[in-house]
């Protein structure tokens, strides 16, 4: 083959080489840009604040004039509404000391002190009797710092009788035995004042009794 006849060949096998290479080089390019396409997440997380409230519909509840030692049972349930807004709840009751008298555990004898006791009902309306307030369906609003978890008994007449998991918009209703000291040494002829206070908290915050 001659000089010239070589020259030219290794030409064309040189630019042929070159075209291949670039060729290569561009398929490279494409194949690594197309896969380079992928996706990602993120995650918008948002909550929307929840405010506990509790409604309890009568601001007062007389009992009017009472003898010593007598027992009185509310006539009408006392009508408290879980109005928070989208928020089930606990509640907590307990019963204050008057101004002259004491809440006593299990009874009113001594002096100054007066036995209370609570049920939650579904039923704002009935007639009760002692039985309706026995040991094991109602709760003493007494006890250290008249602070007793009356939360999660389930106690009351009616359906769901209890405090635990009140979903918003229900109404419950509270009826109470009121038996006045057997002997005072204070408060004789003044009204006496109890509060009767309802505390919302989170749901399953007290634990089922």
């Amino acid at each position: 083959m001659s000089t010239r006849n070589k020259s030219s060949t290794l030409r064309k096998t040189w630019v042929l080489g070159l075209f291949l290479a670039v060729l290569t080089t561009l398929g490279i390019g494409l194949n690594q840009k197309a896969e380079a396409v992928v996706s990602d997440t993120t995650t918008i997380t948002v909550t929307i604040a929840g405010s506990l409230s509790v409604s309890v519909g009568s601001a007062t509840y007389g009992l009017g004039t009472k003898t010593l030692n007598e027992t009185y049972i509310s006539t009408a349930g006392i009508p408290v509404t879980n109005n928070s807004a989208s928020l089930t709840a606990d509640w907590q009751i307990r019963g204050s000391s008057s101004a002259s008298w004491n809440p006593h555990a299990s009874t009113n004898t001594g002096t100054n002190n007066f036995n209370l006791r609570v049920l939650i009902s579904t039923a704002g309306s009935g007639t009760l009797n002692n039985s309706n307030f026995s040991m094991s369906n109602t709760g003493l609003l007494d006890g250290v710092g008249n602070n007793t978890n009356l939360t999660n008994m389930n106690f009351g007449f009616g359906s769901n009788g209890h405090g635990d998991d009140i979903a918003i918009n229900t109404t419950r209703y509270l009826w109470f035995r009121f038996i006045a000291p057997a002997a005072i040494s204070a408060g004789a002829g003044t009204a006496q004042n109890i509060s009767l206070i309802v505390t919302a908290a989170d749901s399953s915050t007290y634990a089922n009794e």
